[in-house]
């Protein structure tokens, strides 16, 4: 089931569905992105290793990608893509990170 999109007051930017566990200060989160035709999902047990072993961790999907909606067409770029993976990642308070990455 699609949830409906979160749009940020200030930026009225969508906002990507997150998985996480960040619980963590002391430890850089781990920032996990997917890659073409996949989600979030991918990474579930990663998630669930980190957690068990102490590592806050994040997971998110990528515009038009899981749950998130593609948005405008015309704005869909590697650019965006990187400003959206950094607007998740503030927008959890994440402070320092680990970028984990496949296959795009």
């Amino acid at each position: 089931r699609r949830r409906p999109p979160v749009a940020d007051d200030k930026t009225m930017r969508l906002l990507v569905p997150l998985a996480s566990t960040i619980n963590v200060a002391s430890r850089p989160t781990v920032v996990l992105v997917h890659g073409l035709d996949s989600s979030r999902e991918t990474w579930s047990s990663t998630l669930a290793t980190l957690t068990s072993r102490g590592y806050p961790a994040l997971a998110l999907d990528l515009r038009g990608h899981g749950e998130s909606p593609l948005g405008d067409p015309s704005t869909f770029s590697a650019t965006a893509l990187a400003e959206d993976v950094l607007g998740a990642t503030r927008a959890a308070g994440v402070q320092r990170a680990v970028l984990v990455g496949h296959s795009m």
